[in-house]
C-alpha cells in the first residue's frame, strides 16, 4: 500500500473572504520558508573589489507580486501573492533542470459518480503522478477541492477549498504523492445539497517558483443515501409529575407535554424529520395520542435540537398508566416515559 500524507482540517474556502486571507498567508509563509532553505548562488555573494563606495547602488526594493505575473504554459490561475526574492539566475537554472510538466495527473478513490448519506464519514485518497524533476529541488504541493462556478469553470483562485499543503525535497526518485483527506461537517456545509460536483486540483511550486496546475476528473456525489444522523437523546416535560415521571391527566386536551429531541449531528440543509409514536396504550391506536397530522417534528438544517408539543390524552383514564413516547431518526430510536393519571 502507498504511503500517504493526511491533510489536516480545517479546510479553508476561497469564496469566504476571511478564509481567503488565511489561505494566502499560509501559502506565502510556506513559500518564504522554502526559499530560505535554498543555497545562495555563488555569483550572488562574490565580492567586487573594483567598485568604490560611490559606485554602489541600493538594491531595488522587492514588492509582492501576483502569481499571474509569472508566464506559465497552459491555464493560468492567480492564486496568492508571493515575494519576488528569487534571482533570475536561480530561475534560469531551475528551467534548465526541468521542463514544463504536461503529463501530471490526479486519480481519486472513490471516483466518478456515487451516492452517500449526508454527513457520513468519508475518507478520500488522492494520488498525484508527476514528471520527474532533476537536481536539488524542493517541491511544494497545494491540494484543493474545487467546485465549479456558475459557468461550470473550475477555478482554484476563486472557488478552491484548500485541503492542505506541504513541501518535500524532490531530489529522489519518487514521482508520486498520495494524500488522504476527510469530509467533516464544515466541509459538507461548504458544498451544494443534495448533489455536488468537484475536482481535486494541485498547484505545485518548485523552489518557490510557480509550477504546474493539474486537475483530476470530475467527481459527482449525490447525498441520496441514509444520512449518518441519529437520536442523541429525548426527554418529555410537563407541568405535573407523578412518581418521578412527567404526567398529564387523562382526558385533557391541552398542549402538554413537550417532547425535546437532540440529534447526534447537525441536520442537513433541508432539515431532519423525526418520527413520533407512542406505545403502551393497549388497544388504543397509538397515533390517536398524537395530534392528527403532526406525528413528527422537523429539525431545521444545521441544528441539532427541536421541540414538539401537543400529545392528547383522548380517552378517560380509569387507572394510572404509563405510555412510552418513541422518537425515531434513520432507524435509531429513543424512548421517554409519560405517565397518564386518573382525572
Amino acid at each position: 500500500m502507498d504511503n500517504f500524507i493526511l491533510l489536516p482540517k480545517p479546510y479553508l474556502n476561497r469564496t469566504i473572504p476571511s478564509e481567503k486571507v488565511l489561505i494566502d498567508q499560509k501559502i506565502n509563509a510556506e513559500l518564504s520558508r522554502v526559499r530560505k532553505l535554498l543555497p545562495p548562488e555563488k555569483a550572488d555573494i562574490e565580492v567586487r573589489h573594483d567598485l568604490g563606495i560611490k559606485d554602489l547602488k541600493a538594491e531595488e526594493a522587492t514588492k509582492p507580486i501576483q502569481i499571474s505575473n509569472f508566464p506559465l504554459k497552459g491555464e493560468l490561475l492567480p492564486i496568492m501573492e508571493i515575494n519576488k526574492v528569487i534571482t533570475k539566475r536561480t530561475a534560469d537554472n531551475l528551467v534548465n533542470k526541468s521542463k514544463k510538466v504536461t503529463s501530471d495527473s490526479i486519480s481519486n478513490d472513490p471516483n466518478g459518480n456515487f451516492s452517500i448519506g449526508y454527513i457520513c464519514p468519508l475518507a478520500f485518497t488522492s494520488k498525484l503522478d508527476y514528471e520527474r524533476i532533476w537536481g536539488l529541488v524542493i517541491s511544494t504541493f497545494f491540494w484543493y477541492l474545487v467546485p465549479p462556478d456558475n459557468a461550470g469553470n473550475y477555478l482554484i483562485d476563486k472557488n478552491g477549498i484548500l485541503l492542505g499543503m506541504y513541501s518535500k525535497d524532490k531530489n529522489v526518485l519518487t514521482t508520486t504523492e498520495t494524500v488522504k483527506w476527510h469530509w467533516d461537517h464544515d466541509l459538507y456545509n461548504k458544498l451544494s445539497f443534495p448533489t455536488v460536483k468537484f475536482k481535486i486540483g494541485v498547484h505545485r511550486f518548485d523552489n518557490g517558483m510557480p509550477g504546474n496546475i493539474v486537475f483530476s476528473d470530475e467527481i459527482n456525489v449525490t447525498f441520496g443515501s441514509t444520512p449518518c444522523i441519529n437520536i442523541h437523546s429525548t426527554n418529555v416535560s410537563a407541568s405535573h409529575s407523578d412518581g418521578g415521571y412527567p404526567s398529564i391527566k387523562g382526558g385533557d386536551h391541552g398542549t402538554e407535554p413537550t417532547i425535546s429531541v437532540h440529534l447526534n449531528a447537525p441536520a442537513p440543509p433541508g432539515g431532519q424529520k423525526v418520527s413520533l409514536s407512542v406505545t403502551g396504550v393497549g388497544d388504543t391506536n397509538p397515533s390517536a395520542w398524537i395530534t392528527s397530522g403532526n406525528e413528527h417534528v422537523v429539525i431545521a438544517g444545521g441544528q441539532t435540537y427541536g421541540q414538539w408539543s401537543g400529545i392528547i390524552g383522548s380517552r378517560k383514564v380509569m387507572t394510572t398508566k404509563d405510555i412510552h413516547i418513541v422518537a425515531g431518526v434513520n432507524g435509531g430510536e429513543s424512548v421517554s416515559t409519560l405517565r397518564i393519571t386518573k382525572k
